[in-house]
């Protein structure tokens, strides 16, 4: 196997001391490869521990980078020509530029790909990159991920007896790479739902708990499916004869809680929607959580200020919402909302 250095290729024989630069290079370009133990010329010449190898490029992603780039990069060993060859496999990341952490945001700390070396970006090209990033909606920023399917999805259409078509969906850019919003309707969508059940009022012993994964929309089922068995009804005796049996949470309260906490969730920040149970109802976390707080504080809570509150990211998910409603999952934009004002009132 003959490798030669192209624009997505770099060839190492060993750990050089810019290879953070290197690898910004690639990030705030269009991806790419770095090849250590081969030399310039393509021989390979291995490196004799490959474990010290990718631990030493890990800690360089994790100190020497600034803005976390470990969900566009992996290290590979691979055996190429009877040798142990590690590959750094780096695409292109959705918030550029990246840049050298000693150096700071600016030219001397930030690198493009030109060609088959890496040069430093210019005062407009940073300023272009900072726009860009800031200007593009999460959904729309090409995922890391690119092997994906939509086997729950899929499922989902068919029930409804729908067409499943990614590219109608726009879960696609422009470039015909699959965005942000793809990734969380796939079955390789890492933002799951932890659900967990406490004894007394406190998160010190747990009675129960579950992570739901996979796609967004089967997380929430999941979490739906765990709340059914954890809502618990309890009898209040009142004047009349007859006892009122009542849920802890209203059903559709934690229905609406969980779209909310989806749709309105900052996905920037890598963290797990949760639903919790008490012994005694305390409140759900999210959206709904600032509000029983706020009632809990104040005594009340307005349909305005209930507006404040739930319109906190409200245009933050255009396609997830949009998919939502094509899904059945919510009837139109703003339903969730009206939901969780007759649930307060």
């Amino acid at each position: 196997m003959k490798l030669v250095e192209t624009q997505h290729i770099e060839l190492k024989r060993e750990i050089p001391t810019d290879l953070a630069s290197e690898i910004i290079a690639f990030a705030n370009t269009d991806g790419g490869k770095i090849y250590i133990g081969v030399e310039d010329d393509g021989t390979v010449v291995g490196v004799s521990d490959p474990d010290d190898v990718s631990q030493r490029i890990s800690n360089i992603l994790s100190y020497a980078i600034e803005k976390d780039l470990k969900g566009y990069v992996s290290i590979e060993n691979e055996i190429i020509d009877g040798k142990n060859v590690i590959v750094i496999h780096i695409a292109r990341g959705v918030d550029r530029p990246y840049y050298i952490k000693s150096a700071g945001l600016m030219p001397k700390g930030v690198y493009v790909r030109v060609g088959t070396t890496k040069k430093q970006a210019s005062d407009e090209l940073i300023k272009r990159m900072i726009h860009e990033s800031m200007d593009m909606s999460y959904e729309g920023k090409v995922s890391p991920e690119q092997e994906m399917t939509f086997k729950y999805i899929e499922k989902k259409f068919a029930e409804m007896e729908k067409e499943f078509r990614p590219n109608a969906l726009n879960f696609k850019n422009d470039d015909g790479k699959y965005n942000f919003a793809a990734f969380l309707f796939s079955d390789q969508n890492t933002y799951d739902i932890k659900c967990a059940t406490y004894e007394g009022l406190n998160k010190i012993v747990f009675r129960d708990r579950e992570i739901c994964d996979g796609s967004l929309v089967e997380c929430l089922d999941k979490a739906l499916i765990y709340a059914k068995y954890h809502n618990m009804t309890r009898g209040v005796i009142t004047s009349n004869p007859a006892r009122i049996d009542q849920k802890d949470y209203p059903g559709d309260s934690i229905r609406e809680a969980l779209i909310n906490g989806i749709i309105h969730k900052d996905y920037y920040i890598n963290g797990s929607t949760r639903l919790e149970f008490f012994d005694m109802p305390t409140g759900l976390t999210e959206q709904e959580k600032v509000i029983y707080a706020y009632v809990r504080k104040n005594g009340s809570v307005t349909r305005k200020e209930v507006s404040n509150i739930l319109v906190i990211g409200e245009t933050r998910a255009k396609t997830l919402i949009k998919q939502m409603i094509n899904m059945g999952i919510i009837e139109k934009s703003g339903d969730n909302k009206n939901t969780m004002y007759k649930i307060m009132e």
